[in-house]
Parts: structure tokens; sequence; C-alpha cells
């Protein structure tokens, strides 16, 4: 499947994933080559989007940094005709040097409780050099919205989460 010649089964890999998501203690999925994802072969890149519909965080490599980057500083919030404006200062260096490699931005209802370990929560992971985030498809007559965002180092230890709530303005 890693090329255009291949001549097996074209939803092979679409079978595997299926397989592993019936099996007890299978935790995720591994892809040994991106040859396949980035082709696009057989369209396999679009099927993946069948089955992983929200942005994730690789694991983190404890064994090689285990110091997370400090959370981001002085977020701030501001809305304007549903469209919610997210800006925050870059966190001084950590312990061991590292700062904002990326951000995440998670955005959560306000009745749903703050777990970044949720991913479905994620609206962006962005590169580090950008402290402003531009929410577009906050809903109009929701009445609040909790917006979360933490910093990952070049590692992917993520920082303790800077949170803000937001009331939006009928319009």
């Amino acid at each position: 499947m890693a090329s255009p010649s291949y001549k097996g089964l074209p939803n092979e890999l679409e079978r595997q994933i299926k397989l592993s998501r019936q099996m007890i203690k299978t935790y995720g999925t591994v892809f040994f080559s991106a040859k396949s994802i980035a082709g696009n072969y057989s369209h396999f890149a679009d099927s993946l989007k069948l089955y992983y519909k929200y942005p994730s965080l690789p694991p983190v490599m404890k064994w090689i940094d285990s110091v997370p980057p400090l959370t981001p500083a002085n977020l701030a919030a501001d809305e304007r005709n549903s469209t919610v404006i997210l800006k925050w200062d870059k966190p001084l260096p950590a312990s061991d040097g590292d700062t904002a490699y990326r951000y995440v931005i998670y955005r959560f209802d306000y009745e749903q409780q703050v777990n970044v370990d949720d991913a479905w929560h994620i609206l962006k992971i962005q590169d580090g050099s950008e402290t402003i985030f531009v929410d577009t498809t906050a809903e109009k007559g929701k009445l609040q919205y909790t917006y979360v965002v933490t910093a990952l180092d070049r590692l992917n230890n993520e920082s303790k989460p800077a949170a803000i709530s937001l009331s939006l303005r009928e319009h």
C-alpha cells in the first residue's frame, strides 16, 4: 500500500484499524510508513478522516525529557460577532530551558468539566510563534465557553492549562 502500484486489498489498512479497535487493551494504531498517507494512495488519507476525527498529541517521551514548559501567561479573550479572539504571552523558559514549541487550544461548553486529556475539545495545535487564535466556530446562543491554552515543548510535554471563560453576547 506504500505505492500507487500496490495490488492488494485497497481497504486493507481500514480493515486493520477496525480490527485493532475491536481488541481489548489496544490503545491506538501506529503506521510505520507515511507514504500511503502522504500519497493518498487508494484514497487512504481521505478514509482516515472517518476514523480519526480529532487532532491528538503524540505520546510524551519522559525518559528523554519530563519537564513541561511553563503555562502561557496573560490569557485574554474578546468576542465580536460570535468570533472569539484569544491572545496570550509566551511563557518564560522552564527549568530545563525549554519554552513553548507549540500551543494547544481547547474549548469547553460552560457545563463541561475542563479535561485536557479529551482530544475532542482540541480546536487547534499551532506553532509556538503564534500567540493569537481566532475561533470562528463559536455558536450563537451558547451562554458561555471556557477556553484553555497549553504550551508544548519540542518533546510534547504539556504545560498546566491557562483558562478563561467567556460569555457570548446576543447579536
